[in-house]
């Protein structure tokens, strides 16, 4: 389904795109993969504000998204590995949101969890994250200032992310890592 209402938008403001799956034809002979690396979004977002105890939890081998929910909500609703559903989807789809700058009203409409609760969770995370808060004034200024903004680059044109990778690579032992070069992003 191309189009699906998000309870509190209009049409205009909603419009979910299928599963690339349900896009794609391989070519005969080929078949269409799906790889994701466990947290890899909220890796990067630790790594780029350079928060001590995100990355730390990652360097554990920790689910970080456990390990969050655990922060922000209590035993009771979390379970005392900070897997009990539905918070740590919740918790997931909060960080994630409040990461990349969603405000409460657009968070309430996409997960569903009642505005004073996302304008609650939204405080205690980036209180609790400070360095999060700190690159969305980066962010707003560099977008401000260049109208728009990139990811750091190295002259050999891979992602600024090489510390990244290396630590990343001694917390899993079974993944082997290589920088990959910026157009490997590209859409």
């Amino acid at each position: 389904m191309l189009h699906q209402p998000v309870k509190g938008l209009s049409e205009a403001q909603t419009f979910n795109f299928p599963p690339v799956r349900d896009i794609f034809t391989p070519d005969p002979g080929y078949t269409i993969i799906d790889i994701d690396l466990e947290g890899a979004d909220a890796r990067v977002v630790a790594w780029r504000v350079g928060s001590i105890r995100l990355k730390a939890a990652f360097l554990a081998g920790l689910k970080v998204h456990a390990e969050n929910a655990k922060l922000m909500f209590p035993a009771s609703e979390c379970g005392e590995d900070g897997m009990r559903e539905p918070t740590y989807t919740k918790t997931k789809k909060m960080t994630h949101a409040t990461n990349y700058g969603v405000t409460p009203p657009t968070m309430a409409a996409g997960t569903g969890v009642p505005l004073h609760e996302c304008k609650s969770f939204l405080i205690r995370w980036l209180n609790a994250n400070p360095e999060i808060k700190d690159w969305h004034k980066e962010v707003d200024f560099l977008v401000q200032r260049d109208r728009g903004m990139s990811n750091p680059t190295k002259s050999d044109g891979s992602i600024g992310l090489t510390r990244f990778e290396t630590k990343l690579s001694r917390g899993n032992r079974n993944r082997s890592w290589r920088r990959l070069p910026t157009a490997s992003f590209a859409a």
